[in-house]
């Protein structure tokens, strides 16, 4: 079905059971990261009276729909809060689960059609939708929204801090830095700003230097904290400039912008971006890539650890985010937190996409038992790899050939730790991290991971890799200072003598009890701002007069 062939009248006509109430078509990129925030987006969304459809690419749809169905918000927000699955257009027998160029061409440019397709069928259902939130990374959605004759939010998955570096991007290269290219690892020196950069941004040690051109920063980002890097060198640094050129290059058409933070966190970030949008001229030839409005609509957590109620599961195989991909080993994990004291247990876990080599996480293993500490450690399936990737050998962006976890423990490990760790496939991670054992959080420093951290008071031990991760890693270590770096050669590997020392600094000593005030106080602001909410509201009654007036 082609745009043509959808007129807005068509979308608004009914069976006449449709009577102005509000219905918001959410659109996720089909990533773990992307979802999870989205669909407590859709929730706190039900709570105001509004009617969700929550669509992501059909196989992350079907991927999702079980734990949602066994979820406690199912139970209470299920008649508002409907799941479905897009098209993407690819053969039935075709590999979705990692990173290709043809599944890159299917979210870039197939899913749009399928979305079409849903937004028409939702009409003829007496759904016709009012609005659309859409992902920040599905370049797509705009143009629906112009084709069905709706408005628009954008939703970005990130931090404020880096919504405004990724905005001011042209900025930071007419100061004389090409991030991407410098992430890449080439030289790309300018008036004394930037020296040679042989190593990508995440291998960098020279702290002093910076950029100074993004306001909300008044010391300035060092620049090896900038959050562009990939894994793939040159490759991969033109495929993000790409991407993001053209995920920018629609902002402004939208009726704003709504991000996953609270005010508390980043007020000097957003009062920046508050004059930066004042001082922007509409009509400037670059103007598309600025929003109409910024507002932080988090965090976007589970709401039980926001309330103090994330421990009180009333179902042991519950699955407390309804968003998972894997089955979280809600019982098997809790059952073994329960027994350990309070603020004693160091959580590991590197997110959804992180992988390491056999080398690698033996030397983590061997670091943290060697740290004396008790650990609860997530190893996915599908997380090992049987060599380090290349930056430059591969451009699909392929990965070495995955190995079983048995195979990537040190022999005998389990037997000879067993009273103090504990592996498991994937975790129920908002629930770990509210329980009060976990007293630190050994994190790859994904934005939902450093949310939910925060949320719960832990510090953080930050091991990222790519891009946001990067400059997460920052924020935590050097400008909130609840948490720290981990020491990493140049190729950002470790080893256990590194593991052991960072681990001990995390969970003893005074340095380990001031982070751990700090975490606490941002939990307690995470917290009011969730009780005000007062930016939700707002957005809500705006969705309801939109409803009410179309």
């Amino acid at each position: 079905m082609s745009g043509s062939q959808v007129a807005k009248a068509d979308l608004l006509s009914t069976d006449g059971s449709w009577d102005g109430h509000p219905h918001v078509l959410i659109l996720a990129f089909p990533a773990q990261g992307h979802v999870t925030p989205l669909m407590e987006l859709a929730k706190r969304l039900a709570a105001e009276g509004i009617e969700t459809t929550f669509a992501c690419m059909q196989y992350t749809h079907e991927k999702m729909s079980q734990a949602w169905k066994r979820s406690r918000d199912f139970r209470r927000f299920g008649h508002l809060i409907r799941l479905r699955g897009i098209d993407d257009g690819l053969p039935p027998e075709f590999n979705r689960e990692t990173w290709s160029p043809q599944r890159d061409e299917a979210v870039r440019f197939g899913l749009e059609e399928g979305a079409l397709e849903l937004v028409s069928n939702l009409a003829s259902e007496g759904r016709p939708i009012t609005c659309i939130i859409s992902d920040f990374f599905l370049r797509w959605s705009s143009s629906l929204a112009d084709k069905v004759g709706v408005h628009e939010w954008i939703f970005w998955p990130q931090s404020a801090a880096n919504f405004s570096i990724f905005l001011h991007t042209e900025e930071i290269i007419s100061s004389g830095l090409d991030p991407y290219q410098a992430a890449a690892g080439n030289s790309v020196s300018k008036d004394s700003l930037v020296v040679e950069m042989g190593a990508p941004l995440s291998q960098r040690k020279q702290d002093s230097e910076v950029v100074t051109c993004i306001p909300g920063f008044p010391s300035g980002v060092p620049i090896q904290y900038l959050p562009f890097g990939t894994p793939m060198g040159d490759a991969g640094a033109e495929w993000l400039r790409k991407f993001m050129t053209e995920c920018w290059d629609r902002v402004s058409q939208a009726q704003g912008v709504i991000g996953n933070s609270f005010e508390a966190l980043e007020e000097d970030i957003l009062e920046g971006l508050a004059q930066r949008l004042k001082e922007v001229e509409r009509h400037a030839e670059d103007a598309r890539r600025w929003p109409r409005s910024f507002r932080l609509v988090g965090p976007l957590v589970v709401d039980g650890i926001l309330s103090g109620r994330a421990e009180e599961a009333d179902e042991t195989n519950e699955q407390i985010s309804g968003t998972s991909f894997w089955k979280e080993e809600v019982t098997e994990c809790i059952d073994w937190l329960d027994k350990q004291p309070v603020a004693s247990v160091v959580y590991v876990a590197f997110g959804s996409l992180t992988v390491l080599t056999t080398a690698q996480v033996q030397e983590v293993l061997l670091g943290l038992a060697a740290s004396g500490q008790k650990f609860l450690m997530v190893l996915r399936n599908d997380a090992i790899i049987s060599k380090p990737l290349s930056r430059t050998e591969s451009s699909d962006m392929a990965l070495p050939t995955r190995l079983p976890v048995e195979e990537a423990l040190p022999s005998g490990f389990l037997e000879l730790y067993q009273e103090r760790c504990k592996l498991v496939p994937w975790a129920p991670q908002a629930l770990v991290l509210a329980h009060p054992s976990v007293g630190g959080f050994f994190s790859h420093c994904g934005w939902n991971s450093t949310l939910e951290s925060l949320c719960c008071g832990v510090p953080i031990l930050g091991w990222p890799w790519l891009m946001d991760q990067t400059s997460n890693c920052w924020l935590v270590s050097d400008v909130w200072r609840v948490g720290l770096r981990l020491s990493c050669d140049e190729a950002n590997q470790t080893t256990k003598e590194e593991v052991e020392d960072g681990v001990r600094k995390l969970m003893e000593g005074s340095l380990a009890e001031s982070l751990r005030a700090r975490a606490s106080k941002i939990r307690d602001q995470a917290r009011e701002a969730a009780r005000t909410n007062h930016i939700i509201v707002s957005l809500a009654k705006e969705i309801h007069h939109l409803a009410l007036t179309s």
